[in-house]
Parts: structure tokens; sequence; C-alpha cells
């Protein structure tokens, strides 16, 4: 059985991998960060990045969950990552790829408000621009 300190320990490997690809990502050592996110996607979820990136709602949340019951913490890094991810993309012109991570970080965004575990009080916000980018991304891809 999985325990709240195996999750906890998870959130807090995200974390730190999360400050190090910002760090990276802002030094536009984009292959770095990638490299350090596709790590992280894998020990974390069991996916790599490109399968995160194209998971169902389903799936995701099934590595969101423990017993059934969505972990929003879990939720709200593992979009996190998948939005440093949509960052990278941007930055090297992969714009589809972009979009699909943030379709993705939406979904788990709102999952996680939902769920009505403990999400940060920003959250509320940031769906509000994940979703005007996404019209965007949507004028631009079509």
């Amino acid at each position: 059985m999985i325990t709240r300190d195996y999750i906890l320990q998870q959130i807090h490997r995200l974390i730190q991998a999360l400050a190090q690809v910002t760090l990276k990502r802002q030094a536009e050592q984009y292959d770095d960060a990638t490299d350090l996110l596709s790590q992280t996607s894998g020990e974390v979820t069991g996916l790599e990045l490109q399968d995160l990136r194209q998971s169902s709602n389903e799936i995701l949340i099934g590595i969101c969950s423990v017993s059934g019951e969505l972990v929003s913490e879990k939720a709200i890094a593992i979009a996190d990552l998948l939005l440093e991810d949509s960052l990278i993309l941007c930055a090297v012109n992969d714009d589809a790829r972009a979009a699909q991570s943030r379709q993705r970080v939406l979904w788990l965004y709102e999952a996680a408000l939902c769920s009505g575990g403990i999400v940060p009080f920003d959250l509320p916000n940031r769906l509000e621009k994940l979703k005007a980018q996404l019209q965007t991304d949507h004028r631009h891809l079509s």
C-alpha cells in the first residue's frame, strides 16, 4: 500500500526538479532542462515526458491518486512539471507540443481544484491565464 510518506517524497522530488528546471530554462539550457523533466517524469510517474504529455485524463487521475482519491498536491506538482515543459517547448518554437502540455496542465489544475484538497491560493489566477493561452494556441495552431 502506498503511504502518505511515499507520496510526500514524490511531491518533494517534483518540487526539487521544478526548481532546477526553472533555473535551467531561464539560463536557456533547454536540453538540460528537458532531460531533467524527462528523468523526473519517469521516476515519479513511471511515464516518459512525451507519454505524460499525451496521457488521457484517466491515466493522469491514476498517477495522481491513492486508493481512488486524487492527491491534489501531486496533481499540482505534475501540472507544474508539464507547465515548465510547455515553456521550454515554446522557447524552442514547438508550439504544438507546448499546447498539448498546457492542455494537460489545465485539466490537472481543474481536477485538483475540484478535488477539495489543498491547492495553491493563486490557482484560480493560474487557470485564467492558462485558458487565455490555450485560446491563443487554438487560434495560432488552426
